[in-house]
């Protein structure tokens, strides 16, 4: 099928988690997806590289302090 299909605003349920790269997928598996990638207690690996091009902090609320980085 090639052409675009018209929901009209209806929602589609009961989809299946994909198998393939190009399936449809559903908010639950992009949800535990995320969640999975995203866990801020999990290390990160940066394989000897760094992160360049980051703004100084602009207020207080942000977590890095400037004197942090100062060498």
């Amino acid at each position: 099928m090639e052409a675009s299909i018209d929901m009209n605003n209806n929602t589609l349920y009961n989809v299946k988690d994909p198998e393939q790269v190009d399936q449809a997928t559903n908010k639950k598996y992009v949800d535990n997806r995320l969640e999975k990638k995203l866990d801020k207690a999990a290390d990160i690996d940066m394989k000897n590289h760094s992160i360049t091009n980051l703004e100084l902090p602009s207020n207080r609320s942000e977590r890095v302090r400037l004197l942090q980085w100062e060498v």
